[in-house]
């Protein structure tokens, strides 16, 4: 009825926007945020501009339109509804499932909040609508923001890693290399693909550091062999080792 429509369309929609422009003031000013930012703009920026289309503003840089971030995240497969069964840390144990879903209605609503023109100034004479485009720094924003979506369920999360986290998902799983050769050596396990799977684990599970046996005193050939040997699937490993 009315009361449905009104509190989905109107109240709730406000509201969602308004918890999405505190996050945008939160990323541009958080160390942790901004430290995230740099790692991945090189990349980001690379791939921007491969669909990137003259601006509908004279003079300006060249910008997405709307339909083009459809596109690239359709292609990218970032928009889904998942629960993930996190990797445990202690083989045998059994986390909670978790839930990250990031729908089209929710990144149009990050489009909106990341645009930072004054539209009014806009000339009628343009090519288009000025809030159906944006520029680099707007589509980096928005990702992230649609990063904080993504992954707002997951309460252990940090806002720099809800970012991280969509950073990760948006990469093809060939981009570990050609990130690495271009950006940054040998990092490519660093830059390429995690889904949602990987990264909640990763953050929510970290693997916990392994006792050396290599400096246990044993034989040389026991060490040898027990560092051959794969482990993970025995209960309760690494605690008892």
């Amino acid at each position: 009825g009315c009361l449905e429509t009104l509190l989905k369309d109107v109240i709730l929609k406000k509201a969602k926007t308004d918890v999405l422009a505190k996050i945008k003031k939160v990323m541009q000013t958080d160390q942790a945020c901004q430290a995230v930012f740099k790692e991945h703009r090189p990349y980001f920026l690379e791939e921007f501009k491969e669909r990137a289309v003259d601006s509908i503003e004279a003079g300006k840089d060249v910008t997405w339109t709307l339909e083009i971030m459809m596109e690239d995240f359709l292609d990218r497969k970032l928009l889904k509804d998942v629960v993930v069964h996190p990797k445990p840390a202690i083989s045998g144990t059994k986390p909670a499932d978790v839930h990250s879903n990031l729908s089209w209605l929710d990144a149009k609503g990050a489009f909106a909040t990341c645009q930072n023109r004054d539209f009014s100034q806009v000339s009628k004479t343009t090519k288009g609508t000025s809030d159906t485009s944006m520029n680099f720094e707007e589509f980096y924003m928005c990702v992230a923001l649609c990063g904080h979506i993504k992954y707002e369920e997951v309460e252990q999360m940090t806002v720099a890693q809800r970012m991280e986290g969509i950073f990760y998902n948006y990469r093809h799983s060939i981009d570990g290399e050609k990130a690495a050769g271009k950006h940054a050596k040998h990092v490519e396990h660093k830059h390429g693909r995690k889904d949602e799977h990987a990264w909640i684990s990763e953050c929510l599970y970290p693997p916990l550091p392994r006792y050396d046996y290599t400096q246990s005193g044993a034989d040389a050939f026991f060490i040898e062999t027990w560092k051959q040997m794969d482990l993970s699937h025995i209960l309760g490993f690494p605690m008892w080792e």
